[in-house]
């Protein structure tokens, strides 16, 4: 879905674009936290 709006996103699956936008902002903390994790733990 790279280049698509997150209303287009929303439309293609059937969700809300306030869903979608939740959804992308939970998968970027998730990847934020991974690659900032501190290897040593």
């Amino acid at each position: 879905y790279s280049g698509l709006s997150q209303s287009a996103i929303a439309q293609r699956l059937g969700i809300s674009q306030m869903h979608v936008s939740r959804l992308q902002r939970n998968a970027l903390g998730k990847l934020k936290l991974s690659l900032f994790k501190d290897p040593a733990a």
